[in-house]
């Protein structure tokens, strides 16, 4: 049998576009075969994003611009090595 290491990096050699597809793939497997687990996680997550852009467009929620929110997390994520 072929190791996850192996298939990784022969995955990696596909067109993005494959990659993609089969990432999808191994995403549905996962959730159920009748696809109702992915029917709920993207509800849930379509509400979530509504929920946010609602707090956004009302001042409740201030936006950040992603570069500075990596530079923080990296920092972060590097402390924590550090320990």
């Amino acid at each position: 049998m072929t190791s996850s290491p192996d298939i990784f990096d022969q995955a990696l050699k596909l067109p993005e576009e494959q990659r993609a597809e089969l990432a999808h793939q191994l995403l549905e497997s996962l959730g159920g075969s009748d696809g109702e687990s992915q029917t709920t996680f993207d509800q849930e997550w379509a509400e979530e994003i509504e929920r946010r852009s609602a707090a956004y467009r009302s001042g409740e929620m201030p936006a950040e611009d992603w570069r500075v929110v990596m530079k923080r997390l990296r920092a972060s994520l590097e402390e924590k090595r550090k320990q």
